[in-house]
């Protein structure tokens, strides 16, 4: 959220937003990520990343993103991502660049 440039607004305060539900059968074109994985690329911008696992390194590299519409199942993303990219989901807030990570397993016998 941009802060106002009249006030200050810090995690935790409560207040007022105004929000309108888009259709999601009018998604555009890309992939939806949940919200936890998307982040701002600078502290403070509005240039939104998400964390991409390198498959050879196994370390992430904070890739910029085009979010689209906020879905009820997430946010679309329509530009940065290619066919395959792993996307960190989880834990996003602590990670640091290169950083070594693992792929955890959502089914049986899967990649961890």
């Amino acid at each position: 959220m941009k802060q106002a440039e009249n006030a200050t607004i810090l995690p935790g305060m409560s207040g007022r937003a105004r929000a309108s539900k888009l259709k999601e059968a009018s998604l555009s074109s890309g992939v939806v990520v949940p919200e936890t994985a998307l982040r701002p690329l600078e502290a403070g911008g509005d240039q939104m990343a998400v964390w991409v696992i390198d498959e050879t390194s196994n370390t992430v590299a904070l890739t910029p993103v085009e979010v689209g519409q906020i879905l009820s199942v997430g946010i679309e993303v329509t530009d940065g991502l290619s066919d395959g990219d792993w996307v960190v989901t989880a834990g996003t807030h602590s990670l640091n660049a290169d950083q070594e990570v693992r792929i955890l397993a959502s089914e049986p016998g899967e990649r961890q």
